[in-house]
């Protein structure tokens, strides 16, 4: 038997290529075989060559805007990438073990690539976006020809679609019980509504902002914030203090409406904003915070802060409430089929993936130190 090694191999007769290969474009003899790629990963019967495995890390670099220019960055970044391979290599074969039509497969990458020439504006324009991109038609095809078998096997574990037979092969009912035992965990939670899209608007703040600077120093600044406070006590509308007090007019607040989500974010620091946070979270539409003393990078205020609007949970029973509820449930139950069935894929698979870990630094060694007389 030809080792795997051996097959990727190749005479003289590729010199060009074969100069790429570090190590070996110093041989001597011109007869001797050349590297021309090496093995990165295996999955079952599939090699995943070095050029490939290169490829698709370029390609998740530039996707994540992730970093890998130092060796623990590379790694990590290899890692992920070589995770991702092994799962998609699986999953693509594991949709080619489900005996689909292969005539329909290609009927359906046909179709694929028809509807991505007519985005792209012609075949020229596509051949063009394929080559800035560093791929090529065929290339292309092959992609399209897995994430088609990917996707027909995910679709089938999850029960979206029947199994190779026409037999679903998951209960994709939710039960009114599953909905209600949902609803009720996530009433009991700040937020949890709104998270779960069982609610409705966002959180929108009225910021009154009191310069010290402006006011002429924190004791006249904090002696105007409890003006404005008694005033707000005695019913005075907000507007109106602060188009008469505060430093920015009109609905000065967050950039944009605010989920329970990004204030829990904030919510965590432990400066002003988190304070502000902590207390929109926990008020009611309509209400004023106190005083909230504010340090942005040397410029001081006091601000109070109103509370326009906060989402409002929706019941049980309103159809959004209910679509939103189910869509979550086959999420997660999705999730876990997926997850399931990807394990039984590795314990049954054979696999292998290099020592991802980085290759230590060479010591430098400085001039001998001078000898004293």
């Amino acid at each position: 038997m030809i080792p795997i090694q051996a097959a990727l191999l190749v005479c003289p007769l590729l010199p060009t290529i074969a100069a790429q290969a570090p190590g070996l474009r110093d041989l001597e003899d011109p007869r001797a075989w050349r590297l021309f790629d090496r093995v990165e990963v295996i999955v079952n019967e599939e090699i995943v060559t070095v050029s490939q495995f290169d490829r698709d890390f370029r390609e998740f670099v530039r996707a994540t805007g992730m970093t890998a220019t130092t060796p623990r960055e590379t790694q990590e970044v290899s890692i992920l990438v070589a995770q991702r391979k092994v799962d998609g290599l699986l999953t693509e074969q594991g949709g080619r073990d489900l005996g689909f039509d292969e005539a329909q497969v290609r009927r359906m990458v046909s179709n694929w690539e028809d509807s991505l020439i007519e985005e792209a504006g012609g075949v020229g324009q596509r051949s063009e976006a394929l080559l800035d991109a560093g791929s090529a038609a065929h290339l292309e095809r092959a992609q399209l020809t897995d994430d088609i078998y990917r996707i027909s096997w995910e679709r089938a574990i999850t029960g979206r679609d029947a199994g190779p037979l026409g037999r679903p092969t998951k209960d994709r009912y939710v039960r009114p019980g599953q909905l209600r035992h949902l609803y009720d965990q996530a009433a009991a939670i700040p937020g949890g509504l709104e998270q779960l899209g069982a609610g409705s608007g966002n959180y929108r703040l009225q910021l009154l902002i009191l310069d010290v600077d402006a006011v002429g120093g924190i004791d006249k600044t904090l002696a105007r914030a409890e003006e404005v406070q008694r005033r707000l006590a005695e019913g005075a509308d907000f507007n109106d203090l602060v188009e008469e007090f505060s430093a920015a007019k009109g609905q000065a607040s967050f950039p944009r409406p605010m989920t329970s989500t990004d204030l829990e974010t904030i919510a965590k620091r432990e400066d002003a904003w988190g304070e502000l946070a902590r207390w929109t979270l926990e008020a009611e539409a309509g209400r004023h915070s106190g005083n909230i003393y504010v340090d942005d990078r040397g410029n001081e205020s006091v601000q109070i802060a109103h509370l326009i609007e906060r989402p409002i949970a929706l019941p049980f029973h309103d159809a959004h409430t209910q679509a939103a509820m189910r869509a979550h449930t086959l999420e997660v139950r999705d999730g876990y089929h997926r997850s399931r069935a990807l394990e039984d894929l590795k314990r049954a698979a054979y696999i292998w993936t290099p020592d991802y870990e980085p290759q230590p630094q060479p010591e430098v060694v400085g001039p001998p130190l001078p000898i004293g007389n």
